[in-house]
């Protein structure tokens, strides 16, 4: 092999290596699409609902404290819960009106039972999906034997895909303002992410508001 030969030969194995280095690799180097599929999976088993936290049906409510009605009594309209007045002794002499609230068949039909509290559960709408990544904070780990990133806080809109019709609902949305901005278009939020032996992951939110089960 004569100096030309050598020399192109050189050439072609510096770009093929350089190449390989820039190469990215997935589980390292993720790219948007794999923290959307994370935060997609994380979301579609956990419904987006009307109450922040579960609720207990049948329940009884102040007939005069309307912030707390005003759900119920929406709900009431629509078909999906029967309401009952009633009377509730208050200490020894009074007494207050009340209302008693407990499903319909129909509401029956949208109710989702929280697995974790028998009698509980929340009226859920939908399922979010992201439509952008905004922004991606990743942490390295100081571990030699673990590829950076392990975990990744991520900035992104997401909008509920598969939004029930009755969530649309002028009284609804009225009684559950958080339905109503939800079902409008994209909302921004944050997501945290996690780097596991079976890919990204989401965590839970501190706050899981909408989701059956939630704690506060």
């Amino acid at each position: 092999m004569n100096a030309r030969s050598l020399s192109i030969s050189a050439a072609l194995l510096a770009v093929s290596l350089l190449s390989a280095g820039c190469k990215k690799d997935s589980p390292a180097n993720p790219s948007n699409s794999d923290y959307a599929s994370a935060i997609n999976a994380y979301w579609s088993v956990h419904p987006t609902c009307l109450w922040p936290d579960s609720v207990k049906m049948p329940t009884q409510q102040d007939t005069n404290k309307e912030d707390r009605t005003a759900g119920y009594d929406a709900l009431t309209d629509l078909g999906y819960l029967q309401r009952v007045q009633a009377e509730k002794k208050v200490f020894i002499f009074g007494s207050k009106e009340v209302s008693n609230y407990d499903l319909t068949a129909q509401g029956r039909t949208v109710w989702v039972p929280d697995t974790q509290q028998p009698g509980y559960g929340n009226f859920c709408y939908g399922h979010r999906s992201v439509t952008s990544v905004d922004a991606v904070n990743p942490t390295t780990s100081t571990s030699p034997n673990t590829n950076p990133p392990v975990t990744a806080t991520v900035s992104y809109h997401y909008a509920i895909k598969d939004a029930a019709a009755w969530a649309k609902n002028a009284e609804i949305q009225t009684a559950f303002p958080s339905a109503s901005t939800a079902v409008a278009g994209p909302q921004p939020d944050t997501a945290k992410l996690v780097k596991t032996s079976a890919g990204w992951q989401m965590t839970a939110p501190p706050s899981n508001t909408g989701i059956v089960g939630a704690t506060n």
